[in-house]
């Protein structure tokens, strides 16, 4: 237990300067940060040293981990300790920015651009260019990953929430990658944080209504209300016009994500965290992008 009470010693002030150090929300923090320390004790390969620091460490995170669950000790301290189970077998905690291609922001698949009218980040998704094939999976799921912590991480540092933006132009009966879409379901009930403060699904076609139905019941009772089913008109209601995406207006437009200065060409990035052939996807990205273009 020395080990522990060490590192929770480290927590620097900011993330523990709004929590009264009396109340029950503290101590269900410190209850479940001890558990996790523990638990990384007894088998340090367990979670990425990275994420010890980062997420154990903070109570600003493990705050957003207890709002999830209510307050309950138990079940905080178990979602944290699968996410980091899972995080260290997606290797989240390895990827940077420049891991995430030029190729990736060309595409517009999935992006962080501007805020909502609450001022919470946006997570955009372009649902017609987010196909993928078993060849490439992993590799993009494990930028999905690490796009998706930094929505929340983006937002922790504002004091707000995310918003996800998904538009559902373009995509038919047969375009359309189920797998993946039960995939970021599974991503953001099991081991997102608290955050989410909307779910805007733009033009949603007909033939997927059934589909919804069935999504929703997987959807954990107290979200269903932050999803918006919205055409344009709506749209403006939740989103500045400044924020939305010129393929809104335009379907068929290439949409120019916001890219950070380091990334590189596919043909230049470090594949090891990947677990991805490079040739298989350079020729999906560039494949798709011809479509785009």
């Amino acid at each position: 237990m020395a080990f522990s009470v060490k590192l929770r010693r480290q927590l620097t002030n900011s993330s523990i300067r709004s929590i009264s150090e009396e109340s029950v929300e503290y101590y269900t923090l410190v209850e479940v940060q001890n558990r996790l320390l523990k638990v990384y004790e007894e088998d340090n390969t367990i979670f990425e040293a990275s994420d010890v620091k980062k997420i154990v460490e903070s109570f600003a995170y493990l705050r957003r981990f207890a709002q999830r669950q209510d307050g309950n000790a138990e079940k905080t301290f178990e979602m944290v300790k699968n996410t980091l189970i899972w995080r260290k077998e997606m290797k989240t905690p390895l990827i940077k920015d420049d891991i995430i291609p030029l190729e990736f922001y060309d595409l517009g698949a999935a992006f962080i651009h501007g805020i909502d009218l609450d001022g919470n980040v946006i997570l955009n998704v372009r649902a017609k260019y987010a196909i993928l094939n078993d060849k490439v999976r992993n590799a993009i799921e494990r930028w999905l990953a690490f796009t998706m912590f930094k929505v929340v991480e983006m937002s922790m540092h504002s004091g707000k929430g995310w918003t996800l933006l998904a538009d559902l132009t373009g995509i038919s009966v047969t375009q359309y990658d189920l797998p993946e879409i039960l995939w970021v379901l599974k991503v953001v009930v099991n081991y997102m944080p608290a955050g989410i403060k909307s779910v805007i699904v733009y033009n949603l076609p007909w033939f997927a209504k059934p589909f919804v139905k069935i999504v929703m019941a997987f959807i954990p009772r107290e979200w269903k209300k932050l999803i918006h089913f919205v055409g344009h008109k709506e749209l403006l209601k939740l989103i500045p016009k400044d924020f939305i995406p010129g393929y809104i207006e335009n379907p068929n437009m290439q949409f120019c994500a916001p890219v950070p200065p380091d990334a590189k060409p596919l043909s230049d990035i470090d594949l090891m965290y990947l677990n991805t052939d490079r040739d298989d996807l350079i020729n999906f990205m560039h494949n798709i992008l011809a479509k785009v273009k």
